[in-house]
């Protein structure tokens, strides 16, 4: 392979990184978008990395550039994914404590029926 398909390859790659990285988390519609993205960058960079391996290429600056930008870009998401989680984990316990804390004063009276029978003698 040349220079021009690992640097295509090596584009394509930072434009689905960026596609990520645009994506709203709040839509719940943008959830497979996002597995389907992040399948499509596996599989570009095992293509990369095949044709790295089989080839012995080294790359150029432009290539480092690019794959600089991707890692930076990355970051930015990673951070994003991070604080999303966080805010869906207080929510989470926001809700759940409520459940706690509204069973807590409407406890349910119970009644045991049962008969009582004294020894007689």
């Amino acid at each position: 392979m040349t220079t021009s398909s690992v640097e295509s390859l090596l584009l394509e790659l930072l434009e689905l990184t960026r596609s990520i990285n645009q994506l709203d988390l709040e839509e719940e519609a943008n959830y497979d978008l996002l597995l389907s993205l992040q399948d499509q960058q596996v599989k570009l960079r095992e293509s990369i990395s095949q044709i790295i391996e089989s080839s012995n290429y080294i790359y150029s600056e432009a290539d480092r550039d690019i794959m600089k930008e991707c890692i930076e870009l990355e970051h930015i998401s990673r951070n994003r994914y991070l604080q999303f989680k966080t805010h869906a984990s207080s929510k989470l316990e926001l809700i759940s404590g409520s459940r706690k804390s509204r069973g807590a004063y409407q406890g349910e009276y119970i009644q045991h029926t049962g008969y009582f029978i004294d020894k007689q003698n």
